[in-house]
């Protein structure tokens, strides 16, 4: 087993550049183990693309893999019970049940049950639970503490019975996925492909409780983990971090992670990486404000700035009108093209609909990097809507779910009337259906 390497630097040091510069490495040697590039979700086709033109023909032992899907790989090697995993939405639907069955027995949060974002609110506070660890009794020693204010005392009651309700329900039914996380951190030491894999941790600043915990088995079982965080220096383990630090989150966790190797008695090494800018590549705007954006005391840049401008405008539509119109200059009159273009916002849904509107009046061909529900697709739900058919006998419900996904060459007026002629003379079941 290699030392636990910890891999330090500002944004734009080449933190992510050194890990794939490893993987090539490891690739031209003759071995065997899989080489997992381990990075947050939401990265994960980015990374893939990524490194596929790194390692150019093809990824061949690589593979780029977040928790969830490391989860169903070592699931799959080592096996686990049948259980189904739920998401935010049927999480939602479980509390929303639950809560309406208990709804006499809370005290606090008895009127708000039925408030907008209540029910949201209440699973992201679960959720944070879980990934931080608290369980009933943790929540018990909040209660009973004395620090604790009578009206926060009441809170967390209610919040206590509502967080038991859920455990309860779900128990031997479902898994949430911060449970199948703590599943998977149990599973690690079975997995015999683990203990040949060499393993590279990217693109985090923090972990969960789980995500720790999964990471300290990792380090006991793989052959080798290099972990990625971004950071202005090497700090020690014990050395004090006001929390207002820009960095404080990721420094705390590297102390934390430099924890479990002390106390796992795992032996760790760190390198720093410092940013090198290619002449001309980037701004000296870029770098200046990079380097002193959080800082308290900031030093101002005292060139003039072609690369950086500031503007105010009256309201969302406003501003997204004249980013429209800067995009159409840059194309019609500056040599750029759209995909050269990126627009990033602080929360898309917020500015979805306005650019949508906006850039189709301006002729802008766009893609808008939100997470879609698969099965809002007509052809998926076509697809679920056949197997639905074969599998519920022909029912009326299955045959017009899937008749209603509008996949077929038939006219909407023509399944309204067929919808009422199944109606008028009960047609239920494949027999009736052939003749």
């Amino acid at each position: 087993m290699q030392p636990i390497e910890f891999i330090l630097g500002r944004s734009g040091a080449g933190k992510t550049n050194y890990c794939y510069e490893a993987v090539a490495k490891e690739l031209e040697e003759e071995a065997y183990g899989s080489l997992i590039v381990l990075v947050p979700e939401q990265f994960n086709l980015q990374t893939q693309k990524d490194l596929a033109k790194k390692l150019y023909p093809g990824l061949l032992r690589a593979e780029v893999l977040s928790f969830n899907t490391l989860a169903r790989s070592v699931f799959q090697e080592v096996g686990k019970e049948n259980i189904p995993v739920i998401e935010d939405l049927e999480r939602m639907i479980i509390l929303k049940k639950v809560i309406e069955e208990h709804k006499k027995e809370l005290v606090f949060y008895k009127k708000n049950i039925n408030n907008t974002g209540f029910i949201e609110s209440v699973n992201r506070l679960i959720t944070m639970f879980e990934q931080s660890g608290l369980g009933q009794a943790e929540l018990e020693e909040m209660i009973g503490s004395e620090a604790v204010t009578s009206l926060f005392q009441s809170k967390l009651v209610d919040l206590q019975k509502i967080y038991g309700y859920f455990e309860e329900y779900i128990s031997t039914q479902f898994l949430t996925i911060e449970k199948n996380m703590s599943l998977l951190a149990q599973s690690i030491h079975k997995s015999k492909t683990l203990s040949q894999a060499q393993i590279w941790i990217d693109g985090f600043y923090g972990f969960t409780m789980t995500q720790l915990n999964i990471i300290r088995e990792l380090m006991k079982k793989a052959k080798k983990v290099s972990i990625t965080l971004p950071m202005d220096r090497v700090y020690g383990l014990t050395e004090k971090v006001r929390t207002s630090h820009p960095f404080y989150e990721s420094i705390q966790m590297y102390q934390r992670l430099m924890g479990i190797c002390e106390g796992e008695k795992l032996t760790y090494k760190t390198k720093f990486l410092t940013p090198v800018y290619e002449e001309g590549l980037l701004a000296p705007e870029f770098i200046h404000l990079e380097e002193n954006y959080l800082k308290p005391y900031q030093q101002p840049f005292k060139e003039e700035s072609n690369a950086i401008r500031l503007n105010t405008y009256s309201c969302r539509m406003e501003e997204v009108e004249a980013v429209a119109k800067r995009i159409v200059s840059l194309v019609r009159d500056e040599g750029y093209r759209y995909h050269d273009i990126a627009l990033i916002v602080g929360d898309v849904a917020e500015y979805k609909s306005l650019i949508q509107s906006s850039f189709k009046e301006y002729e802008i061909p766009y893609f808008l990097d939100i997470k879609r529900n698969i099965h809002t697709n007509s052809l998926v739900a076509a697809i679920e809507g056949v197997l639905d058919v074969v599998t519920g006998s022909y029912s009326y419900k299955s045959m017009m779910a899937f008749l209603r996904t509008y996949m077929l060459p038939i006219s909407r007026e023509d399944i309204d009337i067929l919808e009422n002629y199944i109606l008028a003379y009960g047609i239920k079941g494949k027999k009736k259906w052939q003749q």
